[in-house]
């Protein structure tokens, strides 16, 4: 006889994940304090607070550290856009991003949140 198997759902594979910033919209609180790596393990600096428009979290408050400033030429406090988000490590105390900062800092979504014409937000705690 023929065997068979049930095999996961195709959506719920993390293939198709939409990543963590959507977790993080609706838990912000469960991001605090934890490192800010990009996809290269660069330790950017920590999560301070959330960005929340229009009662959603679109971004992540982050000190970056000052050799990353310095060589990127960042302000004291930056936003990263939660759909920049990827994942945590197993020991979840970092968070990954999707992309390099270099990259981070010429995204669309990147740019209006930190621009100087950025949309009013309300800084959550």
């Amino acid at each position: 006889p023929p065997f068979f198997f049930n095999a996961p759902h195709p959506r719920s594979s993390p293939l198709w994940s939409r990543g963590l910033g959507d977790v993080y919209k609706r838990q912000p609180d469960e991001l605090l304090d934890r490192a800010v790596l990009d996809n290269d393990g660069i330790d950017i600096g920590n999560v301070v607070g959330m960005v929340k428009i229009k009662r959603t979290y679109r971004g992540v408050v982050v000190n970056p550290h000052f050799m990353v400033k310095r060589k990127h030429g960042l302000p004291d406090t930056l936003i990263i856009p939660v759909g920049q988000l990827a994942r945590t490590t197993s020991r979840l105390d970092e968070v990954i991003l999707r992309c390099t900062v270099k990259r981070l800092t010429t995204l669309p979504s990147f740019l209006k949140l930190n621009g100087d014409d950025a949309e009013e937000f309300d800084e959550a705690e």
